[in-house]
């Protein structure tokens, strides 16, 4: 077909289909109807009344108000009684939508939010007050009444038909506190019932709620459903990832090539920039929303201006490597196509292509809008569903509502387009060689990355947008991209301002329009200019082709095949190994036989996880639960707070190690046995020594069970206690059991005090569930007060001032190492297959690493998704973790490498690998074996001598520091959380070997660059040394951290310049050794009998170069000394 004619039909079709929308949309669509009866301002006045009555009194508390609504209640009305039902209920009868206002003041922890209907009827309200603050008590039954009274006289609720179906009384430090909850037996949809809830702190009610009650099962079906969307949406990420990571070298190779059009590439990404940072600024109402009252206001407003030119900052990097990366391959293999910079000048918009681009993309639009309504409309009786739009301009809490629908049209556009319409397509095209196919697989990709969006079936969304993807990449056939652009940023900005369009308050009703000049201004600017100065005639030189890429620099390498094969190396000193070999054997004996005082230091792990599942099916299996059909999981979990135990070593420091043992547990095995698709399911918790500590067990609310009373169901639980837990008694009932009546049982949950154990104001808490007459659970920990927690997690505004100067000092090192890095780019020093292949190396290492971890996969599996769901999850999340790696280490060793080849020009580091590994001569295995001793010594001084290091600072920290000292008893639980910790701690070590390896030579470059002296270096290193930790709130830790930073620099000065030099070895050595001692370190103190297999394999691993320089030495005697062999003088980086 001619391009004419396809554009007349493309206008044809628009007209149609936007027509079709205008008629149809209601009707397919039909909005949620909300009366709004009150402005904001209004709502504003009526929470400030509410507040003041209810007892919140603080004078100029900082307000801010919001639109939301119930989304899992109006989700379950629209899915179980349709749109057209559950719009009624929702208007009337169910509580869905309310405004919510926050007062609080800074620094203070007592906080006051309103929920507020649109007709303003008080929906709820919540005054946070801390759990230590001493206010006058009730009776329970008083309570009841004062929370009787509240509901009738307050809220305007009347209890007639309710019933109460769970209450409690919560024993605070110095109150005691009520809550209850009725539920409504006249009405129910579905199995949903409207329920009230009522909180009362010591004598005042202090939280209120009036909602929809879902019923689990119903969230547990719905959840499965919407699992099939994500997994949908999951498998297509892959592709999204793909083309991410792509889009990246994709940079590269341009950038190398000089293909990039800077200035077109800037000016975009600098426009995007100031759209994201006023986007953040218009999305300010919403970030006070969420103002975390621990800060000083100032110390806020800092962290906001931060986040404002971070987004702006990232959506820079973001939009510029994308639009380089799309322009430069859209440019090659579109040369007949308007060229995208050109369009915005006086020719580009006189050209004829603009003009058939202005149009198709209007006809696009008018197209898109009518499918959509098409598609729904004939799906419908086929069981299509999805929910109702939510058209009220209040929903929208910005300040310029339409800027934020501008916002995301104009970010949706061009990522979308330029990843899968350009991007996509080429890499596609380029794969199976036909448009027509690449173009369909093009628009699946992008099409259901969008299927997480709650509608069934699943693949709905996918298919709808697949169709329009497809017709897109026809558009871009025939008119290019810019139409595809246009059409896409028109109807998500379009259909972004329809809750505008259908305000009845005129002036938003007027401000929707304003998000459509920069559309209606570009075609009249094309129309104007057409009209007075006629149609562009010089076409080719707008087109792409015209764009002639720029002669790239000559490499200032000497050509890597004039570099000899081998290189000579310098050894070390006699003395200096000697000296060096003698600190390496003490770094060694403190590294495994000094730990410094902690908490956890002393936990032991005896039973191996195949003992604790065993374990855990005979408990089970004793208390006649049948487990035919579950399957197991296992995961070992640090059992301490470090709250609570920091709360402990500020109390009562003397106690300290001797409740961290008991009655609290270091290390914890959860045991967990599950079936797909079901809910009941049940936890065994065990200690590190296999003693059994509780089971716990989850089951749906409609499952039957016994209806004990208050009193059988303590005696229940009490007797679990006195056989299980000896350790606690005595122990005294803390206040009145919950109650929870279930549909066909009751549930009690039971709390007790343990005297003995109680710190300071924290009472010691034992809480089990009976649920029917089977207890549930053991819950054990210190209820901290609010204003010791309150004022722990205060943020002050130096903090936030000096994690600003961080945040600068961040960006000039990125600014830094971005300029170096066009350095190394324009150069031509990277030889990229070698660093491919490297970052293919661990993005395998990562799917090993998944592999490995196997054990821990179903530790948070929900039961409610399917099995292929889940698997998909996981797959993809492998895929973006292993295509991250294989791009972030690529990108570490062509620019390491690259660094390399100029700062060795005489040599090459192919010649320096085979002199290292593959001596061919007797000269070269004597270098050979210089390079093994030395960087053996050197690896070992090093690698164990920063660990060390670590170690003082750990004990001087442990002296002086007002925070508590952990043993790193985490890092224990991801080692024996997999199959094989020696697998792990092997692929991590190499990983890190090589990183310092690359990493020492960007630093070098990067020195060489900027710093040029040993003066500035240091100068730089007291810098950096005294600003990193500036941001610690106590100054002991700033000392010991600025010591840490200071001997850092230290180390890494003397290793570079005085030691290893450019002994490659040494580096990879360094790091190596560093991350095998620490796995042992762990291994040994808290594991050692059940991994000695593993230790031992670890420590021959660790000590196979002194073995191998051993050998070297018997072998080779004569080329070990300090002597004098011919050398090429490397320049000191360093001076």
């Amino acid at each position: 077909m001619k391009t004419r004619h396809y554009l007349w039909c493309l206008a044809f079709v628009g007209i149609i289909g936007f027509s079709f929308y205008l008629l149809k949309s209601s009707q397919v669509f039909p909005s949620a109807s909300i009366e709004i009866k009150l402005s904001k301002t209004q709502i504003t006045q009526k929470s400030e009344e509410w507040a003041s009555k209810l007892g919140y009194h603080e004078d100029k508390p900082i307000r801010s108000t919001t639109f939301a609504y119930d989304d899992d209640g109006k989700t379950f009305l629209e899915y179980e009684l349709g749109s057209t039902q559950a719009n009624a209920l929702m208007k009337q009868t169910i509580p869905i939508w309310y405004w919510t206002t926050r007062f609080c003041k800074p620094l203070k922890q007592e906080e006051f939010s309103c929920w507020i209907s649109p007709d303003g009827r008080l929906a709820a309200f919540d005054r946070a007050l801390e759990n230590d603050r001493e206010l006058p008590s009730v009776k329970h039954d008083q309570a009841l009444t004062m929370a009787q009274n509240f509901l009738t006289h307050d809220a305007n609720l009347s209890l007639d038909g309710y019933k109460l179906i769970e209450q409690a009384s919560i024993e605070q430090p110095h109150r005691t506190d009520h809550n209850f909850t009725w539920e409504d037996t006249k009405q129910e949809w579905h199995g949903a019932k409207l329920r009230t809830h009522i909180y009362i702190s010591g004598n005042s009610v202090t939280s209120f709620n009036h909602y929809l009650h879902v019923p689990d099962v119903w969230t547990r079906k719905f959840s499965k459903l919407r699992s099939y969307n994500d997994a949908l949406a999951d498998a297509a990420s892959i592709f999204y990832v793909a083309l991410n990571t792509g889009s990246f070298f994709v940079f590269i190779w341009a950038f190398a090539n000089s293909l990039i059009r800077w200035r077109f590439a800037l000016v975009i990404a600098g426009a995007y920039a100031v759209l994201a940072a006023l986007e953040s600024i218009n999305g300010l109402p919403s970030q006070w929303h969420g103002y975390d009252t621990s800060m000083p206001e100032a110390g806020f407003q800092l962290s906001l201006g931060m986040g404002v030119l971070t987004s702006a900052l990232q959506t820079f990097v973001q939009t510029f490597i994308l639009t380089a990366s799309a322009e430069a391959l859209y440019r090659r293999f579109f040369p007949e196509k308007l060229a995208l910079e050109k369009i915005f000048t006086t020719a580009g918009l006189r050209a004829q292509s603009t003009v058939n681009g202005l149009i198709s993309g209007t006809a696009a639009f008018g197209t898109h809008l009518g499918w959509i309504v098409l598609f729904y409309l004939a799906g419908r009786p086929l069981g299509l569903w999805c929910p109702l739009e939510v058209q009220n301009e209040e929903s929208l809490s910005s300040y310029v509502p339409f800027f934020s629908a501008l916002h995301v049209g104009f970010t949706a556009s061009l990522t979308e387009e330029f990843t899968y319409r350009v991007i996509g397509l080429i890499a596609f095209q380029r794969l199976v060689k036909n448009f027509w196919l690449a173009n369909l697989l093009q628009a699946a990709a992008w099409a259901f990355m969008h299927s997480n969006y709650p509608q069934e079936p699943p693949y709905a969304r996918g298919v709808e947008l697949t169709v329009v993807g497809f017709f897109y990449g026809s558009i871009l056939r025939y008119f290019g991209v810019f139409p595809c652009i246009f059409s896409h940023n028109l109807i998500d900005t379009f259909l972004g301002l329809e809750p505008l369009f259908a305000s009845s308050v005129p002036t938003l009703r007027i401000s929707a329009f304003f998000a459509l000049i920069p559309f209606i201004g570009l075609a009249i600017a094309a129309l104007l200019l057409r009209l007075t100065k006629g149609e562009s005639v010089e076409t080719e030189s707008i087109t792409n082709k015209a764009l002639f890429p720029v002669s790239p620099p000559p490499a200032v390498l000497a050509a890597e095949e004039l570099a000899p094969r081998s290189y000579q190396y310098k050894p070390l000193k006699r003395i200096t190994r000697l000296t060096l070999a003698i600190l390496a054997t003490a770094f060694t004996a403190i590294e495994f036989f000094y730990y410094v005082p902690a908490v956890g230091q002393s936990a032991l792990l005896t039973v191996p996880r195949e003992t604790a599942i065993a374990q855990a099916k005979q408990y089970l299996e004793a208390h006649d639960v049948h487990l035919e059909g579950y399957s197991d999981s296992a995961s070992l979990v640090k059992g301490l707070d470090d709250d609570e135990m920091q709360y402990v070593f500020e109390k009562a420091p003397k106690r300290l190690y001797e409740l961290s043992e008991i009655p609290e547990r270091p290390l914890i095995w959860r045991v967990r046995f599950f079936k797909h698709l079901v809910q009941t399911e049940y936890l065994v918790l065990l200690d590190s020594r296999g003693k059994m500590l509780s089971m716990g067990l989850t089951q749906p609310d409609d499952e039957p069970g016994a209806s004990l009373t208050e009193d059988e169901a303590k005696l229940k639980v009490q007797a679990f206690l006195d056989k299980e837990h000896k350790e606690i008694t005595p122990y005294k009932l803390a206040s009145v059991p919950r109650e929870e009546k279930k549909q066909a049982r009751t549930d009690y949950t039971v709390q007790f005090d343990v005297p003995k154990y109680k710190v300071g104001e924290a009472e010691y808490k034992l809480t089990s569930e009976c649920l029917g007459d089977k207890v549930s659970g053991y819950d054990h920990n210190w209820i901290l007060p609010d204003q010791w927690k309150f004022d722990r997690s205060k943020k002050y505004l130096r903090e936030e001032v000096c994690r600003v100067l961080v945040w600068i000092v961040w960006l000039i090192f990125a600014v830094a190492l971005v300029l170096w890095g066009k350095g190394v780019l324009r150069s031509h020093a990277i030889p990229w297959k070698p660093a491919i292949i490297i970052g293919l190396i661990t993005g395998v290492f990562n799917i090993v690493e998944t592999v490995n971890g196997l054990p821990d996969l179903f530790t948070d599996y929900g039961t409610e998704k399917p099995l292929v769901s889940f698997f998909v999850g996981e797959a993809v999340r492998t895929f973006a973790a292993a295509t991250s790696s294989i791009a972030m280490y690529a990108a570490l060793a062509a620019f390491g490498l690259g660094a390399l080849r100029l700062l060795m020009p005489s040599t090459s580091v192919a010649s320096v690998l085979r002199t290292t590994f593959l001596p061919a001569d007797a000269a070269e295995k004597a270098t050979s074996a210089n390079i093994w001793i030395d960087a053996t010594i050197i690896g070992f001084v090093v690698g164990l001598g920063q660990r060390v290091i670590w170690i003082a600072l750990g004990w001087m920290r442990s002296q002086i520091s007002p925070t508590i000292s952990m043993a790193p008893l985490d890092a224990l639980c991801g080692l024996v959380n997999i199959y094989n910790p020696s697998v792990s701690t092997v692929l991590d070590a190499v990983v890190r070997g090589v990183t310092l390896v690359f990493g020492v030579a960007i630093v070098i470059g990067i020195y060489l660059k900027y710093l040029r002296t040993t003066r500035n270096y240091f100068i730089f290193a007291i810098a950096i040394s005294f600003i990193f930790p500036s941001q610690d709130r106590y100054w002991q830790d700033y000392v010991v951290d600025v010591l840490n930073y200071l001997l850092t620099f230290g180390i890494a000065y003397f290793l570079i310049s005085k030691l290893a030099r450019e002994n490659l070895l040494a580096y990879f050595l360094a790091g190596f050794v560093s991350t095998i001692v620490g796995s042992m370190r762990v291994l040994m103190k808290h594991a050692a009998g059940l991994y000695f297999d593993d230790l031992v394999f670890l420590t021959a691993l660790m000590m196979s170069p002194v073995v191998y320089v051993i050998y070297k030495r018997i072998n080779r005697p004569k080329f070990l000394g300090g002597s004098k062999p011919t050398t090429t003088t490397i320049p000191d980086p360093m001076t």
